[in-house]
């Protein structure tokens, strides 16, 4: 029996936490793999380097078997062909023009696009339509497979990676996973060391898993654990509930647990000091009101009051790194503009520079502000990085040319060199100065969100150094960087850390659009409905939902409005901009008699619409801003040469694009992505969204639009097939609505946290009573089921009245009552789980809260007491806590004489409960046969007798002899805990059992007498 049919449940959330991991694994297994197939030769291969890695790709193939299974390419190719047919015959066989071949090829290119699934396919129909679409192009697969065979088996073996290799690779592994993420986990760190690890070849494919898992772990010995250490377990142990290095099912680190590096968390330290600091620039406070006052936007306004108190804020701050942090639509660059202003006003000009995280947003910045901008990463690159270094060796270079110039007869020859030397080092010099801060600027970055935590650090460092102050801008509830980051939203959540906010949005002409933009951003489900009744979500398991949106978009732009349309993928951008470009062909608004080529041999005539990819410095329109990665451009003209005539949409100047930029960087910009969209402000906005989808994401494409935004979403029908039989990879039955579907995008948020924030989260995880309490009542179960095993393996030795004890109908039952304690008939070959639950008494209850029996040295008692002996130790910090604060609940109580005992079990309550929060000691009660019942009648009890207690008289306390052999045997059992190894080898032996394949409740909706899954022998 699989694994994975045994322990559904829990082995969905392990290959959820393994998913970062699971392609770079599989493209190195398959590689391994294949080259065993193959009977140990290696493989010829060519190594690509590829976007975010190295790509190896298997050599010897024909370029003609490529192209038959490029399949979109080819079928648009075969498309084309028809339709040139058609086209001659319905014209006395004359060759169509260039623009009428055009058209034909994007009727192609929609007419191939990949339609809804209707059925899925199995692997192996899949490989015999392969070997079948081989054969009828000509190729025989033995001979492909010969082709692609080398003699020479150049591989590593283990004992080849010496110490100082594997150091250095695990520190590169290291260095992919945290340049990646702030904080990471060991399937992030896999993930690397698969990458790392791309080009070696070893022998076999379980070599190179033991190569990849020994540098996971040597890199982790050099990162920074953020989750506490749990229990350990016997080598043995379940390979479902076990791992490597002996670690427990309970032990959260392996199994959850996250990481970071001494770097992250060093620069974070850094950048909270410059948070806290105060000794930045400030502007005067007592003029400051009037000053900002007096500000009026470019529409001749005042500020807003909170953008008002944004500005005064920022102004009147000494922190060294400072915040103003604002939804979509609020005015972040209105109250930056007056910032500006002000700063300058007082500080003179030149004394604030902007950066932001792309050269397009920095060009629109500056031209906002009014101030010098630059790209983030150019910044930096000039003044710490290659281009300062670089600039660096010049000036050295220049330097001793000069010495040996001085050194050389005053001849005229030798005035002009020192004149040149001179010239270029005050010119290099000056270069420099461009990229270096000074005392009493304001360096504002927006899109703050967007850099990384490093780069952040850096430039903080460089304001500290220069007397300067930054001012960060941006909103961590939009797009986040690409690298590790995070450090805005630990501006935004941390309590002691006063930031300026932004509340009043602006941008929506409709006021409750206003008010659900709020609510959508911070993954209110609610909210959909809001937007469903308003007519703004589309979905129909029937039609497409980029047609639908597509649609919807070119009415808008028939219409006169200014639209964007937003694609979750750059294929559907792809699909769309051709849709858009043929229908403006169509409409005589594009003209395609004269052409040129845009990346991907795309055609663009006068009229279309194109996208910048790439910065070119060189590359600048008439009014002197150059062309950018993300540069909105339309071609006006396409001169002899190829080159064209375009019009800058940001600026509305005018620039030639030469027929190398236009080949390599540019292509059709109808559509776009929801990455390149932040930032953009239109009437009307129409994104079609992929399920799976970040809430960031969605929530940046639907504020862009003034007047309007719609979502589209792609439905799936009831009966869509699944290769996912044991549904392990769905939570949930797919939606069947927008509203539905949409609920999921909330819900999945990637916004990044701060390694300090997840360090802080993981140890009060590991210290959560709500955790430690369901551990100690798994293991409680666990207990009483290993014993009833044992219990009918000793009392009922005939299989046949075995195998009936454990009958999955019966069996959770039948550990309930623990008949190994308490069954008080002797055994015979005629009982069933009916006899023996008949005459079984009733089992003491066992609490967390209750000294354990006095003799319990089985190995699962002593892991359960270890859980006990933790949770007390938690709940003496909260009730002593608690006590301190005083909180209002309190307060009756301890009026009424509450004793510690009382207040744990009040305290133990209120953390199962998720209730922390709650205005009344007990909240709200649990529902019916709730697994929580008997924790809120302890408390309860404990509360009713406090309070009907006579007025005069104090309620009575505990006897002293139940807390003080409570205390005496959790210490005992505290004093007594081991590291040795746990025996669960019980759990090798859990069911194979029909209709165990759904996904249970979770832990907190389950009664722990009666876990959902059932153990058998």
């Amino acid at each position: 029996m699989a694994v994975s049919e045994k322990y559904n449940a829990l082995l969905f959330d392990r290959l959820h936490g393994q998913i970062n991991a699971l392609p770079e694994s599989r493209n190195a297994a398959e590689s391994a793999a294949l080259e065993q197939l193959l009977s140990g030769q290696e493989l010829d291969t060519d190594t690509v380097q590829d976007i975010g890695g190295h790509r190896v790709e298997l050599a010897g193939v024909p370029d003609s078997l490529i192209g038959e299974f490029s399949t979109r390419s080819r079928l648009i190719e075969a498309r084309v062909d028809e339709l040139i047919a058609q086209w001659q015959d319905g014209h006395e066989g004359t060759r169509p023009s260039k623009a009428e071949v055009l058209r034909l090829r994007q009727q192609a290119t929609l007419e191939t696009r990949t339609p809804k699934a209707e059925a899925t396919e199995t692997l192996a129909e899949k490989m015999v339509g392969w070997r079948d679409r081989a054969v009828a192009g000509g190729h025989d697969p033995s001979d492909i497979v010969s082709a692609a065979l080398g003699h020479d088996r150049r591989t590593v073996t283990a004992d080849q990676l010496t110490g100082q290799a594997q150091q250095a690779m695990a520190a590169w592994v290291l260095a992919d996973a945290s340049i990646r993420r702030t904080t990471f986990t060991r399937a992030n760190v896999l993930a690397s060391a698969e990458r790392v690890l791309a080009l070696v070849r070893f022998p076999t494919a379980q070599e190179r898993h033991d190569a990849a898992d020994a540098l996971v772990e040597k890199a982790l010995e050099q990162a920074v654990a953020m989750t506490p250490d749990r229990m350990t377990a016997p080598p043995d142990f379940d390979p479902v509930l076990s791992a490597p290095r002996d670690r427990s099912g309970l032990d959260h680190q392996r199994t959850d647990g996250r990481w970071t590096t001494q770097q992250v968390m060093a620069d974070e330290d850094y950048l909270m000091s410059r948070v806290r600091a105060t000794d930045a620039p400030t502007l005067a406070t007592d003029t400051l009101s009037g000053q900002v006052a007096a500000v009026t936007t470019a529409s001749g306004h005042p500020l807003s009051a909170d953008q008002a108190r944004a500005t005064k804020h920022v102004l009147s701050s000494p922190a060294g790194l400072d915040a103003i942090i604002g939804p979509a639509g609020t005015g972040k660059t209105t109250t930056m503009a007056a910032v500006a202003t002000l700063w300058a006003a007082q500080h003179g000009e030149g004394s604030v520079v902007g950066l932001a995280p792309s050269a397009v947003a920095a060009g629109v910045l500056g031209d906002e502000l009014g101030v010098p901008t630059e790209n983030t990463a150019k910044w930096l690159w000039e003044s710490v990085g290659n281009g300062a270094a670089a600039r660096a060796q010049r000036v050295t270079q220049l330097q001793a040319r000069l010495t040996e110039l001085w050194e050389q007869p005053d001849t005229e020859a030798r005035t002009r060199a020192l004149n040149r030397a001179t010239a270029r080092l005050a010119q290099e010099h000056a270069e420099q100065a461009r990229y270096t801060l000074r005392p009493g600027q304001l360096l504002i970055v927006d899109e703050a969100s967007m850099v990384g935590t490093a780069p952040l650090a850096e430039l903080a460092r460089q304001a500290d150094a220069a007397g300067a102050k930054v001012l960060l801008v941006g909103d961590p509830a939009q797009l986040e960087a690409v690298e590790a980051g995070g450090f805005l939203g630990w501006m935004d959540r941390a309590e002691d850390v006063d930031v300026a906010r932004l509340d009043q949005v602006w941008r929506f002409r409709n006021e409750w659009e206003r008010k659900a933009s709020l609510r959508l951003r911070t993954g209110d489900k609610d909210v959909l409905e809001t937007y469903d009744e308003q007519g703004r979500l589309h979905g129909d398991p029937k039609q497409d939902a980029a047609d639908t949106a597509y649609r919807a978009w070119l009415n808008d732009k028939r219409e006169g409005l200014s639209t964007i349309l937003i694609a979750s993928d750059n294929t559907t951008v792809a699909d769309l901009n051709t849709r858009a470009q043929l229908d403006l062909i169509e409409a005589g608004l594009v003209d395609i008699d004269t052409t040129v080529t845009l990346r991907s041999e795309v055609r663009a005539g006068v009229g279309d619409e194109v996208l910048a990819r790439r910065n070119d410095r060189s590359l600048r329109d008439d009014t002197g801003a150059f062309i950018a990665n993300g540069t909105r451009l339309t071609l006006t003209g396409i001169n002899p040469d190829g080159s064209a005539q375009a019009t800058n949409e940001s600026t509305g100047g005018t620039v030639t694009l030469d027929v190398d930029y236009l080949a390599s960087s540019t292509e059709l910009g109808y559509a776009t992505t929801a990455h390149r969209s932040q930032g953009v402000t239109v009437d009307t906005g129409h994104t079609v969204v992929e399920v799976g989808q970040s809430r960031e994401l969605f929530y940046v494409a639907m504020t862009r639009g003034r007047m309007a935004n719609h979502a589209y979403v792609d439905l799936e029908a009831d009966d869509h097939p699944s290769p996912d039989q044991w549904d392990l990879l769905h939570k949930t039955p797919g939606a069947n609505t927008p509203v539905g579907a949409l609920k999921a995008v909330l819900d999945h948020s990637t916004a990044e946290r701060a390694a300090h924030e997840v360090s802080a989260a993981e140890r009060a995880w590991a210290n959560d009573l709500g955790r430690l309490v369901h551990e100690f009542e798994f293991l409680d179960w666990a207990e009483r089921a290993e014993r009833t095993h044992a219990w009918i393996d000793a009392a009922y030795p005939d299989p046949a009245v075995n195998q009936a004890m454990r009958d999955p109908e019966t069996w959770n039952r039948l550990v309930k009552v623990d008949p190994a304690r308490t069954y008080t008939e002797p055994p015979s070959d005629a009982d069933t789980p009916d006899t023996v639950l008949t005459h079984c008494q009733a089992p003491p209850a066992v609490s967390v809260l209750e000294a354990p029996p006095a003799a319990e040295d089985a190995p699962l008692a002593a892991a359960r007491n270890e859980v006990r002996a933790h949770l007390f130790t938690e709940l003496d910090h909260r009730v002593a806590a608690t006590r301190a604060e005083q909180p209002e609940w309190l307060l009756p109580l301890a009026e009424q004489g509450a004793s510690d005992e009382d207040l744990r079990a009040v305290l133990l309550w209120r953390a199962v409960s998720n209730q922390d929060d709650a205005e009344e000691a007990l909240g709200r009660a649990p529902e019916d046969r709730s697994s929580l019942a008997h924790h809120y009648q302890r408390a309860e009890a404990c509360v009713s007798r406090l309070m009907h207690a006579p007025a005069d008289e104090p309620a009575p306390s505990p006897e002293p002899g139940d807390v003080e052999d409570t205390r005496a045997q959790t210490s005992a059992q505290v004093a007594a805990l081991t590291d040795d190894a746990l025996d669960f080898s019980w759990v090798n032996d859990l069911p194979d059992e029909a209709g165990h394949d759904q996904l249970p409740p979770p832990a907190w909706e389950l009664d722990p007498e009666e876990p959902d899954w059932t153990p058998s022998r």
